[in-house]
């Protein structure tokens, strides 16, 4: 379960969350219900396109910069005609009518909205001033845009015809409004159940980390923290060239091949995302416009047939949501619309990264592996943030994960790599508080083990001060601020600095 920017509601009790989560359930029911299937489908189907493209054209511009700072500092409020007009002359320039059109449409919607209806659901000063911040906004909120896909299938039941222009009126109030009441009331149901599993008041946490800066959840090993084998780069060779596009069927083929270049001493191809990959390939034969792809049910038969999917693997293929916090946690590819299997490159893309996790994770050489690397990105976090590696694995026999040195104080870091998949702990928060509680007593007894052989750090490097922590890949709820979760490594100086004055008042 995921959430843009979540509001836990700290102060209401357990039912009460519960409650406000069925009464935002509700209310996106009956905005929907509205609304004729097709026409909302086709709405919906458009914006999001335009979303996905606009949160990805800076990638696509990186070579120019000077048309990215236009592009990044154009103003949503006070429009500068002039610089809008250069802007979308170099669109088309480079990607074509289309890609202009979208742009334009999008712009248009997104700066009428965060003048007039936007201000009132997320307050002034979470409205974006400029398409710089307005990508910082989509992003966050990618999930929620997503997640009305899921849903318009069967909530939309109504009469009403949704025109292009008018898609996001109409979703924005679930994206903004309704939808982060849901995820911040799950939120706070799940941190309430795990405090008081572990029977404590409320957690210091302010929110459950779930997701990092990029808003990507937390993966064992990601494809950027990993450097590719001999063989691995032997497969680069065969990308293909990229059109002058945001997205492409090519570029879908090209990633595919990149992760199993990345991961090849895992024998990514050996495991059972080789019936994803294969799929994959196929369907990006089916990308007429390079993004799009639309099957008929025999046709979508027919496909999946000759990829040899497993049970599991074929029935994530289309499984939909049932309301809107599965929706969020969806990641099936396709949406079943007006009798048709609807997809597009990014949702078979993003289906791909996701079973290339549950291929990998079953793997023990991989688990070994990626506790390593997980060190090493620990490590380059901390040495970014002004901490000093000091090299050392082994002290007497005994191994250390990561050691530190800042302005004379030792910081020893024990790394967890320990990981499951969100979706499956997080969707009953008594589930999450039993996993929760599990992993904490677990992170607390490798504190205790640390301050038991305290005494090898202080004769190996004369330390007085010494501070023990553990850095944990899957985020925990405690009041133990000494366990810090890797989405938040990025302020781990912060901490540092906390500990550090909380140890010279006492």
């Amino acid at each position: 379960m995921n959430s843009a920017a979540p509001m836990l509601h700290v102060a209401r009790t357990y039912d009460q969350l519960k409650l406000d989560v069925q009464n935002s359930e509700t209310a996106i029911r009956l905005l929907l219900g509205r609304y004729e299937r097709s026409s909302a489908f086709a709405a919906w189907s458009s914006l999001y396109r335009s979303i996905e493209e606009l949160i990805n054209l800076p990638f696509s511009l990186r070579e120019s910069p000077a048309l990215l700072r236009i592009l990044l500092g154009l103003d949503m409020i006070q429009l500068d005609v002039q610089s809008l007009r250069r802007l979308v002359l170099d669109l088309e320039a480079r990607f074509g009518t289309p890609q202009r059109d979208r742009f334009m449409m999008a712009f248009v919607q997104c700066s009428a909205v965060a003048t007039h209806a936007l201000p009132s659901l997320v307050g002034r000063d979470g409205v974006p001033r400029n398409v710089g911040q307005l990508i910082g906004f989509l992003q966050a909120h990618r999930r929620h845009f997503l997640a009305v896909g899921y849903l318009i299938p069967s909530y939309c039941t109504g009469s009403l015809s949704v025109l292009p222009q008018d898609g996001l009126n109409i979703i924005l109030p679930i994206v903004a409004g309704n939808g982060p009441q849901v995820t911040g009331a799950q939120n706070g149901m799940l941190i309430k159940k795990a405090c008081d599993s572990l029977g404590i008041t409320q957690a210091e946490q302010a929110e459950l980390a779930m997701l990092d800066d990029l808003f990507l959840e937390p993966e064992r090993l990601r494809i950027t923290e990993i450097t590719p084998p001999i063989a691995g780069i032997e497969m680069l060779k065969s990308k293909e060239q990229l059109p002058i596009a945001v997205f492409s069927a090519q570029e879908l083929r090209n990633e595919i091949i990149e992760m199993e270049a990345a991961y090849a001493e895992f024998d990514l191809s050996g495991t059972e995302f080789a019936s994803v990959a294969a799929l994959a390939r196929v369907l990006s034969k089916h990308a007429k416009d390079g993004y799009n792809i639309t099957l008929a049910p025999a046709e979508f038969d027919e496909v999946v047939a000759r990829c040899r999917p497993s049970k599991r693997l074929m029935n994530e293929l289309s499984a939909g949501a049932h309301d809107y916090a599965s929706a969020l946690d969806c990641v099936s590819p396709f949406i079943f619309s007006d009798g048709m299997f609807r997809t597009t490159v990014t949702l078979v893309m993003r289906f791909c990264y996701r079973w290339r996790s549950i291929s990998l994770d079953r793997g023990k050489r991989y688990q070994i592996r990626s506790g390593f690397i997980f060190e090493k990105a620990v490590s380059d976090a901390l040495v970014s943030q002004g901490f000093t590696d000091l090299g050392v694995k082994r002290i007497q026999s005994q191994e250390f994960d990561v050691l530190m040195m800042r302005e004379g104080v030792l910081w020893n870091v024990q790394c967890k790599n320990n990981f499951t998949d969100l979706a499956t702990v997080t969707s009953t928060p008594a589930l999450f508080a039993s996993y929760n509680k599990r992993l904490v007593r677990q992170y607390e007894r490798a504190i205790s083990k640390e301050l038991a052989r305290e005494h090898l750090l202080k004769e190996r490097f004369s330390a007085d001060r010494i501070y023990h922590l553990v850095v944990t890949r899957f985020p925990v709820v405690c009041a133990e601020r000494r366990i810090v979760p890797f989405s938040r490594i990025s302020t781990f100086f912060t901490l540092a600095d906390q500990l550090e004055r909380d140890k010279s008042s006492k």
